[in-house]
């Protein structure tokens, strides 16, 4: 995986994939700026030049994810208030939703603010209609608000 990683353009790990990929050990969170930017900053020295990490919080209250990009030294945050519970394929909806967001011209701040966003709306549906987690969260709803964000209109 690190060699796959040092061939990318983007990467979006979460703080285990990042300890993983880096050979260090896992740390339990809450987190300070300076362990996630040294995170960023050595996932970046493999190779890719732009890095959002999933997963950060600094306190108990708010969770999300920080952008990092090399080219401009930047390191920009998004969070939101945090959701109990665990909430399966949320790392593929963050991901689809940066991916489709870079590609379709925003900056990797922007993006990383429009997964977190699309993300955390899909887990929110997705309680609120105390639908079974197993079977993943209702991205599909989102869909119009997030070709919104995108300046996609129909």
């Amino acid at each position: 995986m690190r060699k796959i990683c040092s061939k990318a353009d983007v990467i979006i790990p979460n703080i285990t994939e990042a300890c993983l990929l880096l050979g260090e050990k896992y740390v339990e969170g809450p987190y300070t700026k300076e362990y996630i930017e040294d995170l960023l900053k050595k996932l970046s020295a493999m190779g890719p030049k732009k890095v959002i990490l999933t997963g950060v919080y600094f306190d108990r209250e708010k969770l999300g994810a920080a952008a990092y990009d090399a080219e401009t030294g930047s390191t920009d945050y998004t969070f939101r208030d945090c959701i109990p519970g665990y909430y399966h394929g949320t790392g593929d909806v963050f991901g689809s939703a940066t991916v489709t967001a870079l590609i379709s011209g925003k900056s990797l701040a922007e993006a990383n603010r429009i997964a977190v966003n699309f993300t955390v709306d899909s887990i929110l549906r997705t309680r609120d209609a105390k639908t079974d987690i197993r079977f993943g969260v209702d991205f599909e709803s989102g869909i119009p608000k997030l070709l919104r964000s995108l300046g996609i209109r129909r």
